[in-house]
């Protein structure tokens, strides 16, 4: 063993070396901007494939993903796709290389089988596809998106946690994941401080078609999941420099969610919040006091806003909501007209005026793909709040992360994002089916 460890740092020590030299050819050549990324591809493969909880983080965090996709020297369209492929394929050698070591992994395949979330993401994938079939192809342009969006953005990164099924892998996943979104969001905040919240979100929104955009709805989300999953840090964590941090960023990213005026996030930050606290006291007592101050910090807080900002978060008379009522009265009729599969995945935009989906998932399953989507996704709710039942119960970071995950991007989605762009609701729920390799 100790002659296989060595050669094994002689192959690294020489692979690294080998590096330097090429970046030093290249850069002689080259600029240096282009020899150092060749010189950092390598080394981000090396990493992503003995930690395969990286190339996760890569597949779904949109954050980060707002550095490297312009980086890609291909077509915007494919930046996204071709980056979830290549990560996917990469996690499989990583799985198989594990299996060379540790024949047991193999038994992570086993929740193809027992689990049957995996399944009804499957059926979920079947009823889009045959959804957007149904339609003309000269109208069927945004379906197709949507349905490679939930394909490449939900199933492969679903299905890669199979790959990661370990106890240390999962809660690493989950510091990755909380990094890179305190590394975006402190990078925001300086760019907001110097070009204005507007220029930001709007003026540098990245038109990619895969579910991959910085709109505000998309920075706001990414926040509100930033805060609660620092919450979870600071009163879940062991180590007391990441509880100093975690409460040092946590109004940074508050203050940004505000900022954005995303209300679907917002309020799903304050019922994930509120549960979390509200489990956290055993006593009825002190429950029903907590009740009353959780009600009586809203009001204060409702008192401190901007004007603006208050009228955006608590009006609902204003046009969007006029709007989004219309949408969903236009979704339910949609779905009356044809109940069994919908008006086709894509459809709502050449019924409606004023949005391109209804704004409501429920609504949009039922409208494009009738009960032939809309019943496997309310089994595959049903199952998830099930394990998110159980994972509150219990007290480990990674049970509490999946369960909270699961629960912010159910209320999200009621409001904001299409099926395709709505991808981390079902990576939650897969996120939930998994008990880790330790727990058996």
């Amino acid at each position: 063993m100790i002659v296989e460890k060595r050669n094994l740092n002689l192959i690294f020590v020489g692979f690294f070396i080998f590096l330097l030299f090429l970046f030093f050819i290249l850069n002689q050549k080259y600029n240096f901007l282009t020899s150092f990324s060749l010189f950092l591809i390598p080394i981000a493969i090396i990493l992503i494939f003995f930690y395969p909880e990286i190339g996760l983080n890569l597949m779904i965090s949109e954050p980060i993903l707002y550095f490297i996709l312009p980086l890609l020297p291909i077509t915007e369209g494919l930046r996204r796709a071709s980056l979830v492929i290549f990560l996917f394929l990469l996690l499989i050698f990583a799985f198989l290389y594990s299996i060379y070591k540790n024949p047991k992994i193999v038994n992570n395949l086993s929740y193809l089988i027992k689990e049957p979330i995996y399944l009804l993401l499957i059926l979920i994938g079947i009823s889009l596809f045959i959804s957007v079939l149904r339609l003309p192809f000269a109208l069927s342009e945004y379906g197709y998106v949507k349905f490679f969006s939930y394909l490449l953005l939900s199933l492969l990164p679903s299905f890669s946690l199979l790959f990661i099924n370990e106890n240390k892998k999962l809660e690493r996943f989950i510091y990755f994941f909380i990094f890179f979104l305190s590394i975006f969001f402190i990078y925001a905040l300086f760019r907001i401080l110097l070009e204005g919240l507007e220029n930001v979100l709007e003026n540098e929104t990245i038109p990619y078609r895969l579910g991959f955009s910085l709109s505000v709805i998309t920075f706001g989300r990414w926040a509100g999941i930033g805060v609660f999953s620092l919450f979870l840090l600071f009163f879940m964590g062991k180590n007391r420099l990441i509880k100093i941090l975690s409460f040092i960023l946590i109004p940074l990213l508050l203050y940004l969610l505000l900022l954005s005026g995303t209300r679907g996030a917002i309020l799903a930050l304050i019922v994930s919040l509120f549960i979390f606290f509200f489990l956290k006291i055993k006593n009825l007592k002190e429950k029903v006091v907590f009740i009353f101050f959780f009600i009586l910090l809203f009001f204060i807080f409702y008192s401190f806003l901007p004007t603006m900002l208050a009228e955006r978060l608590f009006y609902f008379q204003d046009e969007s909501s006029i709007n989004r009522l219309e949408a969903f009265s236009l979704a339910f009729k949609n779905f009356l007209d044809s109940p069994i599969f919908g008006k086709g995945l894509g459809s709502f935009p050449y019924y409606a005026y004023n949005f391109i989906y209804p704004h409501n998932i429920f609504a949009e399953f039922a409208s494009e793909t009738g009960f032939l989507g809309l019943i496997p996704f309310i089994i595959f709710l049903i199952l998830c709040f099930k394990k998110v039942f159980k994972k509150l119960q219990e007290k480990s970071l990674f049970s509490l992360f999946s369960a909270f995950l699961f629960i912010y991007t159910f209320i999200h989605s009621q409001f904001s994002l299409d099926i395709g762009s709505n991808f981390l609701l079902f990576f939650a729920g897969a996120l939930l089916a998994l008990k880790g390799e330790d727990n058996g």
